[in-house]
């Protein structure tokens, strides 16, 4: 009678794709061969992430009338998910320090940089390595446990566990093609990463992290050189950043240092506001990706024109113009292209609850019209196979009075619509209460870019975003006070 050491590799192989991670990891435990065969297959996808799980987190100050938040988003309040992939998170960074040659076989990386728990405004940052009689471990180079157990304050540590052990495990993905890392904790990198995943094809960004090390992970961060040119797909998902504390700064320096140098009198550092959408990060890449197939681009884009300063007008005008030339730069090896951009509800709901401000178009919407859309209609597309465009919607004013009915010539405009009230006032005057919504991607831009495109290409646009996407100012710089 055979058994199972008869069997032919590939024949295992295909029976061992019907089994379970937990069985997987089972079975390779029972002998060598097994071992050797089924190892490559349990770690060739890590989906250790929740930030693509389909759940609703509530956003940080919940209000009754706020809606529930995808799980992507920063400002939320942590879930118990978070918590428990927090630890196994924990436990497989163990695993790839202790066998580093299993990350050999990683082909695909689904990661959220997060905290184990709400750490918001809070003194507790984050749960501690522990060695197996969970006392505190000095195995991976810096004391961990409880806070209140460090006798010196120099050597107290401020955020555990460091992100070297986080690093080491990622510079041992030496054969990984696809990564899908968001980064949802408060705190920026406690010390930068070196060079991550030089062979990665497919790369989405997602979440508030710091330009350096987005750079890094676009393969820009220290040497021009290792720009990743070979990129097939490419998602930038409403990428925020930290900002960065002016003067700049020795990017070196651990995050602990790093605070005391920006909180010290003597440093002329400045804090500002953080947690906007990244601007320029695709310059690095911008003529260099000549493979490029896939590029998907998702934001958030500001709505109301009076709640924004000249600079922050500036800033976005600079975002969009650096997509707009990006995607220039690869108009001739793109076969699909997404654009999509939104706001967050949330933020207009309350004591701000129908105000309107007098404006034609919402700014993103002017944005994408000055910017994104002329590269569109210049084309060519010659690979173009699917184009996609969500969120370019249209804006209804303030209602209006006139003393005469509009024309039928202003009626046929086919990129406005127009509600008209007749009413009469208390001295028998008839009036008409006029309310003007206007269409940004107009008609005739959908036709010439159809006819840009050819019939061949599909071409979806829909002025509704399929969900909302968050600015989360209160992030600041990602440094937190611990100087005291």
């Amino acid at each position: 009678m055979a058994n199972i050491y008869s069997l032919s590799t590939e024949l295992l192989r295909l029976i061992f794709i019907h089994c379970s991670i937990a069985d997987k990891a089972s079975l390779s435990q029972t002998c060598r061969l097994l071992h050797v065969i089924i190892i490559p297959e349990v770690y060739r996808c890590i989906d250790l992430s929740t930030h693509n799980l389909d759940e609703k987190c509530r956003p940080m100050r919940y209000l009754s009338e706020y809606a529930l938040v995808p799980p992507d988003f920063v400002e939320k309040e942590r879930p118990r998910f978070e918590i428990e992939m927090f630890e196994r998170q924990r436990l497989f960074i163990r695993t790839i320090i202790e066998r580093p040659e299993y990350g050999k076989n990683v082909r695909k990386l689904f990661w959220t940089v997060m905290d184990s728990h709400d750490s918001w405004g809070s003194e507790d940052f984050g749960i501690y390595w522990e060695d197996e009689n969970g006392e505190p471990s000095d195995e991976y180079g810096y004391s961990g446990g409880n806070q209140d157990e460090f006798e010196d304050d120099e050597e107290r540590p401020m955020y555990v566990p460091e992100d070297e052990p986080l690093w080491r495990t990622f510079a041992s993905f030496t054969g990984v093609v696809s990564v899908d890392i968001c980064w949802i904790r408060f705190w920026r990198e406690i010390t930068p990463p070196p060079p991550l995943f030089p062979s990665a094809t497919s790369i989405r960004l997602s979440g508030c992290m710091t330009r350096a090390f987005a750079e890094i992970l676009l393969g820009g961060g220290l040497n021009a050189a290792s720009l990743k040119s070979d990129l097939e797909q490419l998602e930038i998902h409403n990428l925020l950043q930290f900002s960065e504390p002016v003067p700049g700064y020795q990017q070196s320096l651990h995050l602990r240092d790093l605070s005391k140098h920006v909180s010290s009198e003597n440093s002329g550092c400045r804090r500002t506001n953080g947690g906007r959408p990244m601007d320029g990060i695709l310059d690095i890449l911008a003529g260099r990706c000549t493979s490029l197939m896939s590029l998907r681009i998702t934001t958030w884009g500001p709505r109301e024109s009076w709640l924004l300063d000249e600079k922050m007008t500036k800033i976005d005008d600079q975002r969009y113009f650096s997509w707009g030339q990006f995607l220039k730069s690869v108009r001739h090896t793109l076969q699909y292209f997404s654009f999509e951009q939104g706001d967050n509800n949330n933020e207009f709901i309350g004591d701000r609850r129908g105000r309107r401000p007098h404006q034609q178009h919402r700014p993103m919407d002017q944005l994408f019209v000055r910017w994104i859309l002329p590269v569109l209609l210049e084309g060519p597309w010659p690979r173009m196979k699917r184009m996609e465009i969500r969120g370019v919607g249209r804006w209804t004013e303030s209602p209006r009075h006139i003393d005469t009915p509009l024309s039928e010539v202003e009626k046929r405009n086919p990129n406005a619509i127009y509600k008209i009230r007749p009413y009469v006032d208390h001295l028998g005057r008839q009036y008409y209460e006029v309310e003007e919504t206007h269409i940004a991607f107009t008609v005739e831009a959908k036709r010439k870019l159809q006819a840009v495109l050819g019939d061949e290409v599909y071409l979806d646009i829909d002025e509704t975003a399929s969900r909302d996407y968050e600015c989360c100012e209160q992030m600041k710089d990602g440094i937190p006070d611990i100087s005291d």
